[in-house]
């Protein structure tokens, strides 16, 4: 798809952007902000950091502990379950604040800096920062229609 996905790395950093890897919008989405945004963070699906057992509650494979992250990365993951990561995109900054939603894409925007930074303090404004709400709840609540998703060749 060209997105650079970090699904299979032995460890992932900060920053990481957690997208639904059954979501072909969210997919669709993160491989253009990953082609077009300088400054983008590292992308992978909540799948995968459940498999390794980095979601609270995840699947950790019947280890005791789960491995592929640094204690930094660990820490904040474990604050976040697959039920959230369903319900939105998740985005754990350089000093591991999690952000959820529309407030997520506006600090992807905001850290990736240059001319990104503007459009990501814009979404913060009073005002916009509703609109963006409703916005992304109508886009993640629509993401499994026929419109939206990539089993009906949203994504080619």
């Amino acid at each position: 798809m060209g997105m650079t996905t970090v699904t299979d790395r032995a460890t992932w950093v900060l920053p990481l952007l957690v997208t639904d890897g059954d979501c072909g919008f969210c997919q669709a989405s993160a491989a253009w902000a990953t082609r077009v945004i300088r400054g983008m963070p590292e992308v992978t699906t909540w799948q995968a950091l459940d498999r390794a057992g980095l979601l609270r509650g995840g699947d950790a494979g019947g280890r005791s502990e789960p491995s592929g992250a640094t204690p930094a990365v660990s820490d904040a993951l474990a604050t976040i379950g697959a039920d959230d990561c369903s319900r939105a995109v998740q985005y754990v900054d350089r000093a591991g604040r999690v952000h959820e939603a529309h407030e997520a894409v506006s600090a992807v925007l905001r850290d990736a800096g240059g001319a990104w930074r503007p459009f990501g303090a814009a979404l913060r404004l009073p005002g916009v920062r509703q609109v963006a709400a409703v916005a992304y709840r109508w886009v993640a609540t629509d993401q499994k229609s026929t419109r939206l998703n990539s089993s009906h060749g949203y994504i080619s």
